[in-house]
C-alpha cells in the first residue's frame, strides 16, 4: 500500500509552526479589546458630560423658578397699574369736563374790564365751544377785553390753578353793532357784540405757544 503525506513542508520540518500565528492573532484580538475599551471609554466620558450638562440646566431651571414667579407677579401688578392709569384718566377728563364751564365763567369775568358786561354766555360740546353776547361803553373797551381773553391763550399752565388749564382758541367776532337808549354816563349807541371761541386744554409744563414755562 502506498501512503500519501499532504501535510506542507513547513508543518513536517517545523512541528510548531502555528504558535506564531496563535501569538498574532492573540495580539490582534488584544488590541481589538482595548480598542473596544478605549472607545467604551470615551462614549462614557461624553455620556457623562452630556449628564452634566443636563443636570446643570435642570438646576439653572429651579434656580431660575423663583424669578419666574416674580416676573408673572410683577406682570400682574403691572396690570394693575396700567388699569389704575386708566382710571386716573377717566377722573382726569371727568374733572376737566366738570371745571371747564365754570372756570370760564370766572376767566370771562375776571377779564372783562370795566365798561364791558356780559348778557349772555352759552355753551355747547361739555364745554369746549362758547359763544359770548355783551357790549361795552366804548369799541376800545371791548377790544380790551377780547386782547384779555387772547392772553389766556399765552399764559402758563399751572397744575394747582385751574384757571390755567385751558386756552381760548378761534376767537371770531361774529358780530358788532349799536344799541339803542344811553349808558348810566350818559352814552348813546353803545357797541355790543357777539364773540365766539373754543376751549383748549393746555399741556403740564408748557404754554400753548410750545415754550418751557418759567418757574
Amino acid at each position: 500500500m502506498i501512503h500519501v503525506n499532504l501535510a506542507p513542508e513547513l508543518e513536517i520540518e517545523e512541528p510548531n509552526w502555528w504558535v506564531g500565528d496563535a501569538i498574532v492573532f492573540g495580539l490582534s484580538l488584544g488590541a481589538a479589546f482595548l480598542i473596544c475599551l478605549a472607545i467604551g471609554a470615551l462614549l462614557d466620558s461624553k455620556n457623562n458630560r452630556i449628564e452634566a450638562k443636563i443636570n446643570k440646566y435642570r438646576a439653572d431651571a429651579r434656580s431660575l423658578a423663583p424669578k419666574i414667579a416674580k416676573y408673572k407677579d410683577l406682570n400682574k401688578q403691572s396690570a394693575k397699574l396700567e388699569l389704575m392709569i386708566t382710571e386716573l384718566s377717566k377722573l382726569y377728563e371727568n374733572e376737566h369736563k366738570l371745571l371747564r364751564p365754570i372756570v370760564w365763567l370766572e376767566n370771562l369775568q375776571r377779564m372783562k374790564p370795566q365798561g364791558v358786561w356780559l348778557s349772555e354766555v352759552s355753551l355747547n360740546d361739555f364745554g369746549k365751544k362758547f359763544t359770548v353776547n355783551g357790549g361795552g361803553e366804548s369799541n376800545s373797551l371791548v377790544a380790551e377785553f377780547i386782547r384779555n381773553l387772547r392772553s389766556v391763550e399765552k399764559g402758563s399752565y399751572v397744575d394747582s390753578d385751574p384757571r390755567t388749564w385751558f386756552a381760548a382758541r378761534g376767537i371770531q367776532l361774529e358780530q358788532v353793532g349799536t344799541s339803542a337808549g344811553k349808558s348810566a354816563s350818559g352814552l348813546e349807541g353803545l357797541p355790543r357784540f357777539t364773540l365766539n371761541f373754543s376751549s383748549g386744554d393746555k399741556s403740564s409744563g408748557q404754554n400753548t405757544s410750545g415754550e418751557k414755562s418759567k418757574k
